[in-house]
């Protein structure tokens, strides 16, 4: 039987009441049995910055690209080894963590846990693997562009004898041979080009351009839960709400409709 629209205008009309207290007293029931239902999540999260080192066969100096690192620290088997030590007695579902990216070498990670404490554990625990991951690599940049550029341990100690020599020839009135000054001259300039690649290197090495990764700045705590949230909830349980007070309704339109039929005839 299909409802016409006169019924369903009476019966709201009629019941228009009772179709709103049910409204109200569904959506409050699925708020309050949601909220308590659910676990408070808290969240930490905290910013990292990609560590930069020399590396010669490429202009980019980052340690690992940042879209690399969000695709590492999201695998499974990643995401296991840090939850797993930390819920070893709650439910790891309660545990998660997630990554985007910033400017630059910089990516925000975000930790969620049932208290403020797991959260900020979680997320040095998050940090710290990353940190570890990203140390070898590192460390082998630098190494190698050490190695590349480095001196002979007595190349500068040859060259101030060089020019102590040098010096000693020309006060005592020597002359040197055009092809032992021309030797000599070379030499001199190859052992200062060397010397002044060194410094740069220890310049570079020393600078601002070259660090591990590491967090950057502090961490930030959420002081109240953010999971569940308030607003979700009140849409949630308004809309829940808001589907029995149609059937109500519906249900009332058809009950006032059937009775009308026979009183027709």
């Amino acid at each position: 039987m299909q409802i016409s629209n006169t019924a369903i205008k009476q019966a709201f009309l009629s019941n228009r009441f009772r179709i709103a207290i049910l409204w109200l007293s569904t959506g409050i029931s699925c708020l309050l049995i949601t909220y308590f239902a659910s676990t408070s999540m808290y969240e930490a999260s905290g910013v990292v910055r990609i560590g930069q080192a020399p590396h010669s066969e490429s202009e980019d100096n980052l340690v690992m690209p940042p879209i690399e690192t969000l695709e590492l620290i999201s695998q499974p088997a990643y995401r296991k080894d840090i939850i797993d030590p930390i819920a070893a007695d709650r439910d790891p579902n309660y545990f998660s963590y997630r990554a985007r990216l910033l400017h630059g070498p910089y990516i925000k990670i975000y930790a969620r846990a049932p208290s403020t404490e797991y959260a900020v554990t979680l997320l040095n625990k998050a940090i710290d693997k990353l940190v570890k991951d990203h140390k070898p690599i590192y460390d082998h940049r630098l190494s190698v562009f050490a190695r590349e550029n480095q001196i002979r341990p007595n190349t500068k100690l040859l060259y101030e004898q060089g020019q102590q020599v040098l010096g000693e020839l020309l006060k005592e009135g020597n002359t040197l041979t055009v092809e032992e000054l021309t030797k000599l001259i070379q030499v001199d300039r190859y052992v200062d080009k060397v010397i002044k690649q060194r410094n740069l290197t220890d310049k570079l090495l020393n600078s601002k351009s070259v660090y591990p990764t590491a967090l950057f700045g502090g961490v930030s705590v959420s002081n109240s839960p953010v999971y569940p949230s308030w607003l979700l909830l009140i849409i949630f349980s308004t809309f829940i709400g808001g589907i029995f007070a149609v059937i109500y309704l519906g249900w009332a339109a058809y009950a006032l409709q059937k009775q009308a039929v026979p009183s027709s005839k």
